[in-house]
């Protein structure tokens, strides 16, 4: 049996406009507990922005003037632009081993230039327990 990037792709996910300031990318993170975003234009999957992106510019204690700058700062300068992405039909096993290759925790599933799907480590571990026909997930 082939075990598929579909099967276990993350299917409900918040999508940030290239324009949405970090201030509101920090707030769907932290409110949602989710660690990755895709970014969205006209439909169109432009890039991903990670929990990673924000903790790597923001200071540890976020004082206010970085809430300013967080307010006036766009996603689109900080988001990732070149994304290693995977199709549906991709196997689990790929996936996995190009998410290890490249040191990367998300994987984004597309499909004509469209993002349908997320497939992050979390995925990827359920993925690769189904494999072992282990079915106690």
């Amino acid at each position: 049996m082939m075990t598929l990037v579909r099967d276990f792709m993350e299917r409900n996910f918040q999508t940030l406009a290239p324009k949405n300031t970090l201030l509101w990318a920090l707030k769907l993170l932290r409110t949602n507990r989710i660690r990755y975003i895709p970014v969205v234009e006209n439909d169109i999957f432009v890039g991903l922005i990670s929990e990673r992106d924000l903790r790597d510019i923001l200071p540890s204690i976020v004082e206010e003037c970085d809430m300013e700058l967080l307010n006036l700062t766009c996603v689109q300068s900080v988001m990732l632009d070149q994304v290693i992405s995977v199709t549906e039909d991709t196997k689990v096993l790929e996936a996995a081993q190009l998410m290890i290759n490249k040191k990367i925790g998300c994987l984004p599933v597309t499909m004509d230039n469209r993002i349908i799907g997320l497939f992050t480590e979390r995925n990827a571990i359920k993925g690769l327990i189904s494999l072992t026909g282990s079915n106690e997930i």
